[in-house]
Protein backbone atom coordinates (compact mmCIF):
# COMPACT_ATOMS: atom_id res chain seq x y z
CA UNK A 1 0.00 0.00 0.00
CA UNK A 2 1.27 3.40 -1.40
CA UNK A 3 0.66 6.37 0.93
CA UNK A 4 3.07 8.60 -0.42
CA UNK A 5 1.00 9.24 -3.19
CA UNK A 6 -1.82 10.64 -0.74
CA UNK A 7 -2.89 13.87 0.60
CA UNK A 8 -3.00 14.06 4.19
CA UNK A 9 -5.70 16.15 5.37
CA UNK A 10 -6.30 17.38 8.64
CA UNK A 11 -10.02 17.67 10.24
CA UNK A 12 -10.08 21.31 10.04
CA UNK A 13 -9.19 21.04 5.83
CA UNK A 14 -12.30 19.04 5.67
CA UNK A 15 -14.10 21.16 8.14
CA UNK A 16 -13.24 23.91 5.87
CA UNK A 17 -13.99 22.14 2.60
CA UNK A 18 -17.49 21.34 3.77
CA UNK A 19 -18.56 24.55 5.77
CA UNK A 20 -18.38 22.57 8.67
CA UNK A 21 -20.17 19.50 7.11
CA UNK A 22 -23.06 21.78 6.42
CA UNK A 23 -26.52 20.22 5.39
CA UNK A 24 -26.36 21.84 1.62
CA UNK A 25 -22.92 19.78 1.28
CA UNK A 26 -24.54 16.85 2.29
CA UNK A 27 -24.74 14.48 -0.90
CA UNK A 28 -25.70 10.98 0.92
CA UNK A 29 -26.45 8.94 3.93
CA UNK A 30 -24.58 5.48 3.43
CA UNK A 31 -23.91 2.52 5.93
CA UNK A 32 -21.03 3.81 7.55
CA UNK A 33 -21.27 7.21 7.58
CA UNK A 34 -22.07 10.30 5.27
CA UNK A 35 -20.80 11.48 1.91
CA UNK A 36 -20.33 15.95 1.30
CA UNK A 37 -19.52 17.77 -1.94
CA UNK A 38 -16.46 20.15 -1.26
CA UNK A 39 -14.24 22.43 -2.83
CA UNK A 40 -10.51 22.10 -1.39
CA UNK A 41 -6.81 23.36 -2.25
CA UNK A 42 -4.74 20.32 -3.28
CA UNK A 43 -1.24 20.83 -1.61
CA UNK A 44 0.38 17.94 -3.79
CA UNK A 45 -2.30 18.82 -7.05
CA UNK A 46 -1.36 22.04 -6.68
CA UNK A 47 -5.51 22.88 -7.85
CA UNK A 48 -7.58 26.01 -6.88
CA UNK A 49 -10.76 25.39 -5.36
CA UNK A 50 -11.26 21.45 -7.19
CA UNK A 51 -14.23 20.14 -6.28
CA UNK A 52 -14.06 16.94 -3.85
CA UNK A 53 -16.54 14.21 -2.52
CA UNK A 54 -15.62 13.69 1.03
CA UNK A 55 -16.71 10.32 2.73
CA UNK A 56 -16.68 10.35 7.11
CA UNK A 57 -16.94 7.37 8.94
CA UNK A 58 -19.71 8.00 11.73
CA UNK A 59 -20.28 5.14 14.36
CA UNK A 60 -23.43 6.90 15.39
CA UNK A 61 -25.05 6.63 12.41
CA UNK A 62 -28.04 5.42 12.38
CA UNK A 63 -28.20 3.12 9.65
CA UNK A 64 -25.95 1.09 11.17
CA UNK A 65 -27.15 -2.28 12.63
CA UNK A 66 -23.12 -3.44 14.02
CA UNK A 67 -20.28 -1.82 15.26
CA UNK A 68 -17.25 -1.85 13.44
CA UNK A 69 -13.21 -1.25 13.16
CA UNK A 70 -12.83 2.59 11.68
CA UNK A 71 -9.05 2.30 11.34
CA UNK A 72 -9.32 -0.95 9.50
CA UNK A 73 -12.32 0.37 7.52
CA UNK A 74 -10.14 3.49 6.16
CA UNK A 75 -6.99 1.30 5.60
CA UNK A 76 -8.92 -1.58 3.46
CA UNK A 77 -10.05 1.50 1.60
CA UNK A 78 -6.98 2.81 0.68
CA UNK A 79 -5.67 -0.34 0.17
CA UNK A 80 -8.44 -1.13 -2.40
CA UNK A 81 -8.54 2.29 -4.48
CA UNK A 82 -4.81 2.26 -4.47
CA UNK A 83 -4.07 -1.21 -5.90
CA UNK A 84 -3.12 -0.10 -9.64
CA UNK A 85 -6.02 -2.58 -10.77
CA UNK A 86 -8.84 -0.39 -9.63
CA UNK A 87 -7.48 2.99 -9.60
CA UNK A 88 -7.12 2.28 -13.47
CA UNK A 89 -11.35 1.59 -14.02
CA UNK A 90 -12.55 4.63 -16.00
CA UNK A 91 -16.07 4.29 -13.55
CA UNK A 92 -13.98 4.63 -10.55
CA UNK A 93 -13.60 7.98 -8.44
CA UNK A 94 -9.88 8.80 -7.87
CA UNK A 95 -8.88 9.23 -4.61
CA UNK A 96 -6.68 11.92 -3.56
CA UNK A 97 -5.96 11.57 -0.15
CA UNK A 98 -7.38 10.40 3.38
CA UNK A 99 -7.87 12.22 7.25
CA UNK A 100 -7.13 9.70 10.41
CA UNK A 101 -7.54 11.80 13.10
CA UNK A 102 -9.14 11.23 16.83
CA UNK A 103 -12.02 13.86 15.88
CA UNK A 104 -12.68 12.63 11.91
CA UNK A 105 -11.62 9.94 10.08
CA UNK A 106 -12.76 9.50 6.24
CA UNK A 107 -11.36 9.77 2.59
CA UNK A 108 -11.62 12.22 -0.23
CA UNK A 109 -12.19 11.78 -3.70
CA UNK A 110 -11.48 13.54 -6.75
CA UNK A 111 -14.97 14.74 -7.84
CA UNK A 112 -16.02 16.31 -11.99
CA UNK A 113 -18.05 18.95 -11.14
CA UNK A 114 -19.54 18.09 -14.97
CA UNK A 115 -21.83 15.71 -13.24
CA UNK A 116 -22.54 13.22 -10.49
CA UNK A 117 -24.99 10.00 -9.43
CA UNK A 118 -27.06 12.10 -7.51
CA UNK A 119 -27.18 15.01 -10.03
CA UNK A 120 -28.41 12.21 -12.80
CA UNK A 121 -31.13 11.09 -10.26
CA UNK A 122 -31.81 14.80 -9.06
CA UNK A 123 -32.24 16.28 -13.22
CA UNK A 124 -34.55 13.62 -14.39
CA UNK A 125 -33.99 13.53 -17.76
CA UNK A 126 -33.16 9.71 -18.20
CA UNK A 127 -35.18 7.33 -19.99
CA UNK A 128 -36.05 4.03 -19.11
CA UNK A 129 -33.00 1.98 -21.48
CA UNK A 130 -30.59 5.13 -19.79
CA UNK A 131 -31.30 4.20 -16.65
CA UNK A 132 -31.06 0.68 -16.81
CA UNK A 133 -27.48 1.17 -18.48
CA UNK A 134 -26.69 3.23 -15.50
CA UNK A 135 -27.65 0.40 -13.20
CA UNK A 136 -26.00 -2.17 -15.14
CA UNK A 137 -22.60 -0.02 -15.14
CA UNK A 138 -22.41 0.32 -11.55
CA UNK A 139 -23.28 -3.40 -11.11
CA UNK A 140 -20.23 -4.34 -13.06
CA UNK A 141 -17.94 -2.17 -11.46
CA UNK A 142 -18.54 -3.18 -8.13
CA UNK A 143 -18.35 -6.56 -9.61
CA UNK A 144 -15.06 -5.88 -10.77
CA UNK A 145 -13.88 -4.26 -7.16
CA UNK A 146 -15.43 -7.21 -4.88
CA UNK A 147 -12.68 -9.29 -6.62
CA UNK A 148 -10.82 -8.38 -3.17
CA UNK A 149 -10.60 -9.60 0.32
CA UNK A 150 -13.51 -7.61 2.30
CA UNK A 151 -17.13 -7.67 3.66
CA UNK A 152 -19.07 -6.16 0.31
CA UNK A 153 -22.48 -6.50 2.27
CA UNK A 154 -22.80 -2.65 2.89
CA UNK A 155 -21.94 -2.16 -0.58
CA UNK A 156 -24.77 -4.46 -1.86
CA UNK A 157 -27.43 -2.57 0.19
CA UNK A 158 -25.76 0.79 -1.37
CA UNK A 159 -26.21 -0.32 -5.01
CA UNK A 160 -29.69 -1.32 -3.79
CA UNK A 161 -31.06 1.73 -2.32
CA UNK A 162 -29.51 3.29 -5.60
CA UNK A 163 -31.37 1.29 -8.40
CA UNK A 164 -34.30 2.09 -6.45
CA UNK A 165 -33.97 5.85 -6.54
CA UNK A 166 -33.21 5.03 -10.51
CA UNK A 167 -36.37 3.10 -10.97
CA UNK A 168 -38.29 5.00 -8.70
CA UNK A 169 -37.47 8.29 -9.68
CA UNK A 170 -36.96 9.39 -5.84
CA UNK A 171 -33.90 11.23 -3.89
CA UNK A 172 -33.68 11.07 -0.27
CA UNK A 173 -34.62 14.72 0.84
CA UNK A 174 -31.17 15.49 2.35
CA UNK A 175 -31.31 19.40 1.74
CA UNK A 176 -33.42 19.33 4.78
CA UNK A 177 -32.15 20.30 8.39
CA UNK A 178 -35.50 18.14 9.59
CA UNK A 179 -34.73 14.82 8.07
CA UNK A 180 -36.89 12.02 9.52
CA UNK A 181 -36.49 8.22 8.94
CA UNK A 182 -39.35 7.94 6.42
CA UNK A 183 -37.49 10.39 4.16
CA UNK A 184 -35.07 7.24 3.71
CA UNK A 185 -35.11 5.62 0.45
CA UNK A 186 -35.03 2.23 1.84
CA UNK A 187 -37.19 2.92 4.33
CA UNK A 188 -40.26 4.27 1.61
CA UNK A 189 -39.09 1.19 -0.33
CA UNK A 190 -39.98 -1.23 2.57
CA UNK A 191 -43.26 0.54 2.82
CA UNK A 192 -44.25 0.42 -0.60
CA UNK A 193 -42.98 -2.30 -1.61
CA UNK A 194 -45.89 -5.66 -2.46
CA UNK A 195 -44.93 -9.55 -3.47
CA UNK A 196 -44.32 -9.19 -7.55
CA UNK A 197 -45.37 -5.34 -7.69
CA UNK A 198 -43.21 -2.57 -9.30
CA UNK A 199 -42.00 0.29 -7.96
CA UNK A 200 -40.70 1.78 -11.15
CA UNK A 201 -42.18 5.53 -11.46
CA UNK A 202 -45.56 5.41 -13.68
CA UNK A 203 -43.69 8.12 -16.36
CA UNK A 204 -41.12 5.35 -16.93
CA UNK A 205 -43.11 2.30 -17.29
CA UNK A 206 -44.46 4.67 -20.29
CA UNK A 207 -40.98 4.75 -22.37
CA UNK A 208 -40.01 2.41 -25.15
CA UNK A 209 -38.40 -0.47 -24.02
CA UNK A 210 -40.17 -0.87 -20.82
CA UNK A 211 -41.66 -4.26 -19.76
CA UNK A 212 -43.74 -5.10 -16.91
CA UNK A 213 -42.00 -8.29 -15.93
CA UNK A 214 -38.80 -6.10 -16.01
CA UNK A 215 -40.21 -3.57 -13.50
CA UNK A 216 -40.96 -6.13 -11.45
CA UNK A 217 -37.89 -8.24 -11.46
CA UNK A 218 -35.68 -5.12 -11.10
CA UNK A 219 -37.64 -4.20 -7.88
CA UNK A 220 -37.42 -7.41 -6.49
CA UNK A 221 -33.87 -7.10 -7.02
CA UNK A 222 -33.58 -3.74 -5.20
CA UNK A 223 -35.66 -5.41 -2.49
CA UNK A 224 -33.31 -7.99 -2.22
CA UNK A 225 -30.29 -6.04 -2.19
CA UNK A 226 -31.42 -3.48 0.84
CA UNK A 227 -32.05 -7.19 3.26
CA UNK A 228 -32.02 -6.28 6.62
CA UNK A 229 -29.74 -9.47 7.33
CA UNK A 230 -26.20 -8.81 4.79
CA UNK A 231 -26.37 -12.83 4.53
CA UNK A 232 -29.64 -12.50 2.82
CA UNK A 233 -27.99 -10.36 0.27
CA UNK A 234 -27.47 -11.07 -3.24
CA UNK A 235 -23.38 -11.18 -4.47
CA UNK A 236 -23.00 -8.64 -7.34
CA UNK A 237 -22.53 -11.09 -9.48
CA UNK A 238 -26.05 -12.50 -8.71
CA UNK A 239 -26.88 -8.40 -9.54
CA UNK A 240 -24.92 -8.58 -13.01
CA UNK A 241 -26.96 -11.50 -13.96
CA UNK A 242 -30.21 -10.59 -13.42
CA UNK A 243 -29.42 -7.00 -14.65
CA UNK A 244 -28.10 -8.44 -18.34
CA UNK A 245 -31.13 -11.04 -18.85
CA UNK A 246 -33.91 -8.19 -18.56
CA UNK A 247 -36.70 -8.43 -21.30
CA UNK A 248 -34.65 -4.95 -22.57
CA UNK A 249 -31.28 -5.83 -22.73
CA UNK A 250 -32.00 -9.39 -23.93
CA UNK A 251 -33.92 -7.18 -26.74
CA UNK A 252 -31.19 -4.99 -27.53
CA UNK A 253 -28.47 -7.33 -27.12
CA UNK A 254 -26.84 -4.97 -24.60
CA UNK A 255 -24.96 -3.15 -27.42
CA UNK A 256 -24.63 0.55 -25.56
CA UNK A 257 -22.76 -1.20 -22.15
CA UNK A 258 -20.43 -3.59 -24.30
CA UNK A 259 -18.66 -0.85 -26.04
CA UNK A 260 -14.82 -0.39 -26.06
CA UNK A 261 -14.07 2.40 -23.25
CA UNK A 262 -17.86 3.30 -22.35
CA UNK A 263 -18.16 5.30 -19.24
CA UNK A 264 -22.03 5.47 -17.99
CA UNK A 265 -23.34 8.81 -18.44
CA UNK A 266 -20.14 10.61 -19.26
CA UNK A 267 -18.33 11.87 -16.66
CA UNK A 268 -21.04 10.15 -13.87
CA UNK A 269 -19.10 9.08 -10.80
CA UNK A 270 -19.41 5.86 -8.35
CA UNK A 271 -18.90 5.70 -4.65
Amino acid sequence: MDFSKLEVFTSEDLKSCTNNFNIKSLVGVIQFGKLYRGKIKGIMTGTEGQDVMVKIWDKKSENMAFSYDEHLMVKEEVEILTNPTMNSHPNLAKLIGYCFEEEIKGVVYDLSPLDSLQNIMVKDDLNWLQRINVVLEIARLLKFLHGGDWDTSSEVFSFGVILLGLIAKRTCELEKPDIVLDHLLHVWAKKEYKPQCSLVQNSLQEDWGYHAQDGIAITELGMCCIEFFPRNRPTMKDVVECLESLHILQRLGDSRAHKRGKKFHDNAMCL
